[in-house]
């Protein structure tokens, strides 16, 4: 009875050590795209996390509509919650509407002629919670899902720069 329960003692801390496991700021390094695990010729939403503790957000190159492209800034996680900086955003200026291809976009319209410019944010050194962070395996050989916010973002590659 006596070695029952000290093996029974044994595999509940194993599985408490096994899943207690804090994620940490190395784990996020790579890019992380928005509901698909799989990339076309362009990235949907997606986070490129750095080994230096910088991010950028990069959003929906398919939609050339949205006049943001990207945010950026630093993070770091603290017991799995997750705090992002806001330190710049890069936006589309200028510009005008053309009748989109309907093959190729997604929209009726999008913008064509703009260019690039980007912004600081007054708020840079702000920490802001993005609350708890879950980072799970998928089926062997099939990698990994960030979940950040209930939105779930596939682990696309281990290089931030993969993509670029």
């Amino acid at each position: 009875m006596k070695q029952f329960f000290l093996l029974s003692l044994c595999l509940f801390l194993k599985t408490q050590i096994c899943f207690s496991q804090k994620i940490k700021a190395i784990d996020l390094v790579g890019t992380w795209q928005f509901e698909s695990p799989k990339v076309g010729a362009s990235l949907l939403k997606h986070f490129r996390f750095y080994k230096n503790g910088t991010y950028e957000l990069g959003f929906n190159q398919y939609n050339l509509n949205n006049r943001i492209v990207s945010v950026e800034g630093k993070y770091k996680i603290e017991n799995d919650t997750l705090f992002l900086t806001l330190a710049q955003r890069r936006e589309r200026v200028g510009g005008k509407l053309e009748a989109g291809d309907l093959g190729i976009q997604d929209n009726e319209f999008y913008l064509d002629g703009y260019t690039i410019k980007s912004f600081k944010e007054p708020n840079a050194s702000e920490w802001l919670n993005f609350g708890k962070i879950i980072v799970e395996a998928r089926k062997e050989g099939e990698g990994q899902v960030l979940i950040i916010v209930a939105n779930k973002y596939y682990k696309v590659s281990n290089s931030p720069t993969f993509y670029k």
